[in-house]
């Protein structure tokens, strides 16, 4: 067994503390069996001096290379902290035809319309994982102030970190302090080896025969699991639109119009799968927005809010992981979550399911 850091130049002037972690572990283990035939001491005996032997070996070799503080916890990688970012809605002035869903009545109503929400304030809780990282974010809040950014763009756009990001590179040669390791590598070798012979004098000449099988699986697997929540960000809440076709009239207690008209959000379709797996997975758990509402197909869904024990890396699909060739997973012997597929998969396999798009072991 060895356990060692890797180098990395660009780390060398800043942040050598952070070069990755490389594990390697081989072993070998073996079997043998010797049978040996009673000898004949006739000495015009036809066979003479027989036995067979029998032998099973086994090798593996396991490497693996990752940021120390995260090991294989994916979404530990690029997480700053919890951002609850609060909302308001957004309303424009504009005309429109609209059928009042009371009356059934068609008008063409000049009005503040409902446009969806905007972001308004937000609040940051440092997660705890990468100290470091999180004072770029937690001294732009600091010292801003006193005022309190609407937005994650607004942190980042002002050198601050937010989840699925790292610090800068500094004159484009060396890492900044805080920038931890951004990817995870596991590969695995398995070599099965059966050794068959048989030895035995046969009258004058002595003969010797063996058979021996081999078969050698190489697996491997790889993430950049720092861009899973920049990923995650991405896929939720896509399917969420406007019930324009219903809109809602906004009336005072005598039943008056007041001049605003609201919608609710539908699902719209193109939902992500894991759109679908997040929320399945947060409305068992009972989880709440930040305004205490439960989850529901149509709520607002801020993966920032979250924390990786939150998360898995099984709420995406494979397709989601290839991301149409800048690929978040590598991996073959392995499925996309990174467990071992046993047996053997064909071309059909991958090309026809994409949610697990499997890929045999070469061997």
């Amino acid at each position: 067994n060895s356990r060692g850091n890797a180098f990395i130049r660009q780390y060398s002037l800043l942040n050598t503390e952070n070069n990755p972690v490389t594990s390697s572990t081989n072993y070998r283990t073996f079997l043998r069996f010797r049978q040996n035939f009673a000898n004949n001491n006739d000495k015009d005996a036809v066979i003479k001096n027989a036995y067979y032997i029998l032998q099973f070996d086994y090798q593996k070799q396991r490497s693996e290379t990752y940021a120390k503080q995260f090991e294989d916890r994916l979404f530990e990688y690029g997480y700053v902290g919890q951002f609850d970012i609060y909302q308001k809605p957004f309303y424009s002035a504009q005309t429109r035809y609209v059928v009042d869903q009371n009356t059934g009545k068609r008008y063409e109503l000049k009005s503040n319309f409902y446009l969806g929400n905007s972001n308004d304030s937000l609040a940051f809780t440092r997660g705890g994982f990468n100290r470091v990282a999180e004072n770029y974010t937690q001294n732009y809040i600091d010292f801003n102030d006193g005022r309190i950014p609407a937005s994650i763009n607004a942190i980042q756009q002002n050198n601050g970190i937010i989840n699925g990001f790292a610090p800068g590179i500094v004159n484009n040669l060396w890492s900044d302090v805080g920038s931890t390791y951004g990817s995870y590598s596991l590969t695995t070798t398995d070599q099965f080896s059966i050794n068959f012979q048989t030895v035995a004098n046969i009258k004058k000449h002595s003969l010797k025969f063996g058979v021996q099988f081999d078969q050698r699986i190489s697996r491997g697997y790889s993430s950049s699991p720092q861009g899973l929540w920049t990923l995650a960000r991405q896929l939720v809440n896509k399917h969420l639109v406007l019930d324009t076709a219903n809109p809602i009239l906004l009336r005072d207690g005598e039943n008056n119009f007041k001049d605003t008209v609201n919608f609710n959000y539908i699902s719209g379709g193109g939902r992500t799968y894991f759109d679908i797996q997040l929320r399945n997975e947060l409305k068992n758990k009972g989880y709440k927005d930040e305004l205490g509402n439960a989850i529901t197909e149509t709520s607002f869904i801020n993966t920032d809010r979250l924390k990786p024990s939150d998360l898995n890396i099984a709420m995406f699909s494979a397709d989601e992981l290839l991301n149409q060739g800048n690929s978040y997973v590598n991996y073959y012997g392995y499925d996309y979550k990174g467990k071992v597929q046993r047996g053997t998969t064909s071309v059909n396999d991958f090309l026809n399911d994409t949610v697990n798009r499997r890929i045999s072991p070469y061997q």
